[in-house]
């Protein structure tokens, strides 16, 4: 990664201190948050303005991260962002730091693409794309006309919100009970 001072056209030398090699980088598209990923696949969120690292890492990251999604590899709110490592998307809550299901099922090769907006994401398999909405606020209704039905406990326990009681996700449907 390399820094111009715009004032003097000059090199900002080692911006990030350490002489870490930074080998990719993205704003979010509302400016919040700076990600910077290492050689060795550690992703960084740094603060936008003085680039110092800013907050903790990603919980349960383990595999070294590959890349970003093609694209905007962050939702159009900055509230979500998309990785790939061993070829699989992933999809992290960013306020939480905490990923948000199991990985998009992907073949080995192509990379998971996000579309512009973030809100879209194309796994491949070996029949077929798949197309993901992202779109956070739709899902419960995705969930409701698929499975014809409230979430029932283990359901909301590994796909409902983080942290938060089970409750009713489909208002057509009778409530589950424990």
């Amino acid at each position: 990664m390399a820094i111009w001072d715009t004032a003097s056209w000059q090199l900002v030398t080692d911006p990030i201190g350490g002489g870490g090699q930074i080998v990719l980088a993205s704003y979010s598209l509302d400016g919040r948050w700076l990600v910077t990923v290492s050689s060795e696949g550690k992703i960084v969120f740094r603060d936008p303005e003085t680039l110092q690292p800013d907050g903790g890492p990603l919980v349960g990251n383990t595999d070294a991260v590959t890349g970003f999604s093609h694209g905007p590899f962050f939702t159009l709110d900055g509230d979500y962002m998309i990785t790939t490592a061993d070829g699989q998307g992933r999809l992290w809550n960013l306020t939480e730091r905490t990923q948000i299901g199991a990985p998009f099922p992907n073949v080995p090769g192509p990379i998971a693409a996000a579309s512009v907006t973030g809100q879209v994401l194309a796994t491949f398999t070996t029949e077929s794309v798949i197309i993901w909405d992202l779109d956070i606020s739709r899902w419960f209704d995705i969930a409701c006309a698929a499975a014809g039905r409230n979430l029932d406990f283990d359901e909301w326990a590994q796909f409902g919100p983080t942290g938060q009681a089970h409750e009713p996700t489909c208002d057509q449907w009778p409530a589950a009970k424990e």
